[in-house]
């Protein structure tokens, strides 16, 4: 129904605004942010390389 609508399009703004932040920031990482056509989004980025564990 129309509350449905409203939070696809609520999810559409934010999505695109996020990415356009992403490319503000200077990166290519706008384009880790998938479309999934009658899904929704993917997040598609390796993970970091996790840093060591420091000791104390």
């Amino acid at each position: 129904g129309p509350e449905r609508r409203a939070d696809v399009q609520r999810l559409r703004v934010c999505v695109s605004r996020l990415r356009r932040r992403l490319r503000a920031s200077g990166g290519e990482s706008a384009a880790a942010i998938k479309t999934i056509h009658g899904t929704g989004y993917m997040l598609d980025a390796e993970s970091p390389p996790s840093a060591p564990a420091s000791s104390s």
